[in-house]
């Protein structure tokens, strides 16, 4: 599914550029010493030494999606949170039970942790948001003040639907 043709975007998160570029950074260090752990080793090690290899080429791998996923962005509208340009759905507001920013919530770095009421396909945008479960985690490499406001918001909008369907609940 994705995001509704026309439907007005009420926050756009990005990822910011210092963080975007800090990561990749330091995931080309991390495929730098695994190479390089590759090379050094002794031959009498074949094993050792291909899984320096193939650890530098997975590191590289990551570093790719990175670069892909955090050039995308975030999109919060009235129905839901959608990743930019592919359109693809993190979460519907009708599915979601609670936002949670607290400094214990297991979130990214900058970022926020959304629970649903039922758990969802696992999927993955390296620095940008994971989905396990019933458990959301947004952020990473996205600005700290546009990711709180996002998470107020549909903090606010998830409230709102709840007290509505009480309301309508306690009048029937």
């Amino acid at each position: 599914m994705s995001r509704p043709h026309g439907e007005e975007v009420l926050i756009h998160l990005p990822a910011s550029g210092f963080r975007r570029w800090s990561a990749l950074v330091l995931l080309g260090l991390f495929a730098a010493m695994f190479f390089q752990l590759g090379v050094e080793l002794p031959t009498s090690r074949p094993l050792v030494k291909f899984a320096g290899f193939a650890l530098a080429l997975i590191t590289i791998w990551q570093a790719i999606q990175l670069w892909k996923s955090s050039g995308r962005g975030l999109e919060l509208t009235a129905t839901g949170l959608y990743e930019s340009g592919t359109g693809r759905v993190l979460a519907r507001v009708e599915d979601i039970a609670e936002v949670n920013r607290s400094v214990f919530a297991y979130r990214p770095a900058t970022g926020f942790l959304i629970m649903l009421h039922r758990p969802a396909a696992p999927a993955l945008a390296p620095g940008m948001w994971w989905r396990f479960g019933r458990r959301i985690g947004v952020g990473g490499v996205t600005p700290k003040l546009e990711g709180k406001a996002l998470a107020e918001l549909l903090g606010e909008m998830v409230r709102s639907r709840a007290e509505a369907a009480a309301a309508t609940d306690n009048t029937q």
